[in-house]
Formats: C-alpha cells, structure tokens, sequence
C-alpha cells in the first residue's frame, strides 16, 4: 500500500480533535514517563484520505538496571465501532427532531429511550420516563381490543397498530396512534419494542364536533322538510 510508505506524515489526532505531536504518541510517552500507556485512542488521517480510529496500549520493558530499553506495542483497528457509534449519534438527532414519540422499551415495557416527541405529548422528560414502565407513565387503555388480544398479536406477528387512551404527566388523556414494533435477539426471541405514537386526540375531537354538526343539519332538514306539487 503506497500510503502506507507516508506513515510518519500521517497526521493523528485526540478523540476530541486535538493534534497529537510526536512526543506525545504513545510510544514515545511510555519510555518518557517509564509507565504502561493503555487505552490510547487516537484519530489517524492517511495521505490517501481514508480515516482510521485506533486504540494503542504501549507497554515499556525495564532492564536490570531499572531502565526502559524498549516498548511493546499493541494497536486495534476500532474504525468500525467509531463508524457505528456516529450513525447511532446522528440516529438520536433524527429521533429528537420529529414530532411523534418514538419509545423504547425492554420486555417488561420498562423504558429505555424517550425521545424529544415523547416529552412533548406526555410531558415526562426523558431523565424522569426512563426506567419507569409504559403503564406507569401513561395509564394505557385499549380502545379497539383488550390487553391480552394486543400481547397475542404482538408476540405472534411482531408489530401492532392501533389506538389507545394515555394519560399525560398532568393528568391529561390523549388519544394516540401506536405502531410497535419487536426488538429481538439473534435467537429470534423478542427482547423489547420500539413504538412510534402520534397524538391524534385534535383531530378526533374535530370529528366528533364536524359529526355534530351534521347530525344537528339533519334534524334540522327533517324537522322543516316541505312538499312540492
């Protein structure tokens, strides 16, 4: 690889984008300091442009005369857990951003993650809902079947829709849209869920007022019905 020839010209940085002069690698620090360099995380940019995360552990050897005449080196490629690290960063700003309630739950309906929509429709912060359960944020009701037909479904298929009664932090009861999806292990078995929950409580409310009216025109219609001849 030709671009491994320009090693010395690559240019290295701290996690937090800080330069890294060569007194300060770690080999150079572990016979500086006499002292084992352990965890070292370091940002590498090659000349061909390609990035690289390493981990480097630098391990000093004393002679008999208590002096280090040497250091071992060991380096682990972690590109692939930086890489992983900033999709799921850039997955928690995409999270925060929408306006449904995206939850995330154990199998128990513990919650794991509570996104900025959650906050917003039930009023929880995400510091108070986590570790509590879903029922005892929200009060769940189903509204087109029981609890039971819905953990049957769930288990059975994966997922389930419908619409549910909760109640808000201040007492509120709102009705909500939910899609819930499984989490499951390499095994297959289902380890927890992610739900998506939209706050259709307006818009019902709209409907029953729009039925209303209607219902009141047509007792009106009828009421002053004529006939022509």
């Amino acid at each position: 690889d030709p671009a491994e020839a320009d090693y010395e010209t690559w240019e290295r940085f701290t996690e937090d984008g800080t330069p890294i002069t060569n007194e300060n690698r770690p080999v150079p620090k572990a016979f500086r300091e006499k002292q084992a360099i352990t965890n070292y995380v370091m940002q590498i940019k090659r000349t061909d442009n390609i990035n690289i995360w390493i981990t480097v552990r630098s391990q000093p050897i004393w002679d008999d005369s208590d002096e280090v005449y040497a250091v071992v080196t060991v380096v682990s490629d972690i590109t692939a857990i930086k890489e992983k690290e900033k999709q799921l960063e850039r997955q928690a700003k995409i999270l925060n951003i929408v306006s449904d309630a995206i939850i995330t739950t154990n199998a128990y309906y513990v919650v794991m993650d509570w996104n900025k929509g959650a906050e917003y429709i039930y009023g929880w912060t995400a510091e108070e809902a986590i570790g509590k359960s879903m029922q005892e944020l929200t009060d769940n009701q189903y509204l087109d079947q029981t609890e039971e037909q819905a953990f049957r479904y769930f288990t059975q298929n994966g997922y389930w829709t419908g619409e549910v009664l909760q109640t808000t932090k201040v007492g509120e009861r709102r009705y909500i849209d939910a899609s819930v999806s499984a989490i499951r292990d390499d095994a297959g078995r289902i380890i927890g869920g992610v739900a998506v929950n939209w706050d259709v409580t307006e818009r019902l409310l709209d409907e029953g007022e729009l039925r209303k009216e209607r219902d009141l025109l047509e007792r009106i219609m009828k009421g002053n019905s004529v006939c022509i001849t």
